[in-house]
């Protein structure tokens, strides 16, 4: 006969305990998953090779918290004109959003690369930057276009818009730890 061990608790004290340990990997789950729905997955828009647009300059020209969704606040000429400007900044831009990726994918792989070579990375990593630094320019220069052909109401406008629907916009980058120099030696 199997005498029941008093430490494991009764089949109802168990019972409970499987529950509650369920509930809680549900909620770790529930987190994990809308954290990736919500920020893109690890790294979210952001990381070491970070977003290709790290003052989030497009959402302010094509996002839904930018200029396409204000537009969809003018009348129907106004709000014509601004998405023929902002098809033609993303004819600009897109071409240079996909350099900015490749730069970022190609840095990458030289990283991961064995043996590890420096001069390889570095210039990967000027690379890199002057993609990115072409895509913000095109970025602000499409958004300065739009700006300039507003109508002082309708910037006026857009900037409290843009204050009301800032809560819909990604945080903005960290800010990069500043490390000390090195000691010399």
């Amino acid at each position: 006969m199997t005498v029941p061990d008093p430490a494991a608790g009764t089949p109802s004290k168990r019972s409970w305990l499987l529950i509650v340990s369920l509930a809680f990997n549900l909620l770790i789950l529930g987190g994990v998953a809308g954290a990736v729905l919500t920020h893109g997955g690890p790294g979210g828009r952001r990381g070491p090779f970070g977003p290709a647009d790290p003052l989030n300059l497009g959402h302010l020209i094509g996002g839904e918290q930018g200029l396409r969704g204000f537009g969809r606040t003018l009348p129907p000429d106004r709000r014509k004109a601004l998405h023929v400007l902002i098809e033609q900044a993303r004819q600009t831009i897109q071409p240079l959003r996909k350099v900015t990726q490749q730069a970022r994918a190609d840095a990458l792989v030289i990283l991961k690369a064995e043996p590890f070579d420096s001069q390889r990375l570095d210039k990967a990593m000027s690379d890199l930057i002057a993609a990115e630094s072409a895509l913000r320019r095109a970025s602000a220069s499409a958004f300065v276009g739009a700006m300039g052909q507003m109508t002082p109401d309708e910037r006026a406008r857009f900037q409290g818009w843009r204050k009301a629907h800032e809560h819909d916009l990604p945080p903005p980058p960290p800010a990069a730890p500043v490390a000390p120099p090195p000691e010399p030696k």
